[in-house]
């Protein structure tokens, strides 16, 4: 059993598909253990995304994360984490 973490970003939030893609995740036999919406300040965006400070992207990701609210869920599963692939095999 993994678990993992999806965030459902802000053009998601905005494009007003979270339901397709939670009935996506629960197709694919993961669990949402946990999930709440949330606004991303400046602060913790940049400890989220910490790794990638020195990429040429980091400060555009830090505006494009904070730019609207976020979905965070935890999913649990067998495979968790190979949900793309799970959900290309079909």
């Amino acid at each position: 059993m993994e678990r993992t973490l999806l965030i459902i970003k802000p053009d998601g939030v905005r494009k007003r598909i979270i339901g397709d893609i939670l009935k996506r995740v629960e197709d694919a036999g993961l669990t949402i253990k946990s999930i709440r919406m949330l606004q991303l300040d400046r602060a913790t965006a940049g400890r989220f995304y910490a790794v990638h400070r020195e990429k040429p992207f980091y400060l555009s990701l830090i505006e494009y994360m904070t730019s609207g609210p976020v979905i965070p869920v935890a999913l649990e599963g067998t495979q968790a984490s190979n949900l793309d692939r799970r959900d290309q095999s079909r």
